[in-house]
């Protein structure tokens, strides 16, 4: 319970971990704690323009290539792509270019713990202008290439009764 109510702390006192503390939740934090701490397990073995291979200290002859030009970002191991927080190896390579701010492209809206909530008013706008894109769609839904009206589209209410 006490690791559970215990307040977040800087470990590495980077200013990539200082950032993350910022603007992230504090799961995807630790998360993210977690990555930057191993990445400091990791050596570039070879540099070739902006691609980087990364080879772990107690290496069983696997590799991990990352590709980095300064604004996009690509690893093997493809944390980012199915979990949306940054792997050990890109990390590694951002501590090795000295890039000493994440980019907001790699801080995604679902790890962000500030997320601008909308006023009620711009709610209502936001909703009366999704109503009315709906409609238009429905409504170029409902013809055919021949000018013929058709009903709309039948939307499923949930899964069908067996």
């Amino acid at each position: 319970m006490t690791s559970i109510v215990r307040p977040l702390s800087l470990k590495m006192k980077s200013p990539l971990e200082d950032q993350a503390f910022r603007a992230v939740t504090s799961f995807s934090f630790k998360k993210f704690q977690d990555e930057l701490e191993r990445a400091s397990q990791y050596s570039l073995v070879h540099v070739e323009g902006h691609e980087f291979i990364l080879k772990h200290y107690k290496s069983d002859g696997r590799n991990h290539r990352v590709f980095w030009d300064g604004n996009i970002t690509t690893c093997s191991y493809k944390n980012f792509e199915f979990w949306g927080i940054l792997c050990r190896h890109i990390l590694r390579v951002f501590i090795h270019k000295d890039c000493f701010q994440i980019p907001s492209y790699y801080l995604p809206p679902c790890w962000c713990s500030r997320v601008p909530k909308p006023s009620s008013e711009e709610s209502g706008i936001l909703l009366a202008v999704e109503v009315s894109q709906q409609s238009i769609q429905d409504n170029d839904d409902s013809r055919n290439r021949d000018g013929i009206l058709c009903p709309p589209k039948s939307k499923t209410k949930g899964c069908p009764r067996k």
